[in-house]
C-alpha cells in the first residue's frame, strides 16, 4: 500500500517537530499498528524502508542497496525524490 508507506515516513520525524519522544507525539493519533511498528521499532516493510530512507539521507548508499537495486540506483532514485518533494512543497506555499 503505497500510500501507507508515504504515511510512515511523512510521520518519521514528528517526535523532532513536537519536541517530544515519538511514543507521546503518536499516543492519540489513530494510526494503523504497522505504521505504529515501523515508527516506533522500525519493524516490518514499512520499518526497514525508513531505515533504508534513512541511510540514503546519510548518504550511506551501501546501508540502503537493495538486492535488486544497487547503490548507484537508489542514489538516482532519492535524488528524484528529493526533487519531487520539493517541488510539491513549493506548490504549498
Amino acid at each position: 500500500d503505497p500510500s501507507s508507506y508515504f504515511f510512515a515516513g511523512m510521520m518519521s520525524t514528528v517526535d523532532a517537530l513536537l519536541s517530544m519522544p515519538m511514543e507521546q507525539a503518536l499516543a492519540d493519533l489513530p494510526i494503523a499498528d504497522d505504521v505504529s511498528a515501523a515508527l516506533l521499532r522500525r519493524e516490518g516493510g514499512k520499518g526497514r524502508t525508513l531505515v533504508m530512507a534513512e541511510a540514503c539521507e546519510r548518504g550511506a548508499w551501501d546501508e540502503a542497496e537493495l538486492p535488486t537495486l544497487d547503490s548507484s540506483q537508489l542514489a538516482i532514485l532519492h535524488v528524484e525524490a528529493l526533487a519531487w518533494a520539493d517541488t510539491n512543497v513549493r506548490g504549498m506555499v
